[in-house]
């Protein structure tokens, strides 16, 4: 399957090359280099000159490089993906990130919607 910007958020991680492109900390600002490893709050990540650097998921922008010949970035909020890969799968496959216009949701009111059983549920 090919990583595209809607599933990579569930895809393997490790083995993709990485650039942090915003940072609360100058350490890791512009940090690049290939996963080896994943944690649930952390990457570990192998620097271009071979060193292994344990770098924070939750207050990092990642910018991965995908691709051989054609070349894509993908910019993903750490934060989004603060989980252990295999839970990151479970969690957020077939999940959307919505805004209020797409979940239905004006001026505060949630729209109702009768499900199977005839039952009002919120959505």
């Amino acid at each position: 399957m090919a990583i595209t910007k809607k599933n990579i958020y569930v895809h393997e991680m490790i083995g993709l090359m990485v650039e942090v492109v915003r940072s609360t900390s100058p350490t890791y600002q512009g940090l690049k280099g290939k996963i080896i490893d994943e944690k649930k709050n952390v990457f570990v990540i192998e620097t271009q000159g071979g060193k292994e650097k344990i770098v924070p998921k939750k207050a990092n922008t990642f910018r991965f490089t995908i691709g051989k010949e054609k070349l894509r970035k993908i910019d993903v909020e750490g934060k989004d993906i603060c989980y252990r890969p295999e839970e990151r799968l479970k969690k957020l496959a077939g999940r959307k990130l919505k805004s209020k216009k797409d979940i239905g949701e004006k001026n505060g009111k949630e729209k109702v919607r009768k499900n199977k059983n005839g039952k009002n549920r919120m959505q």
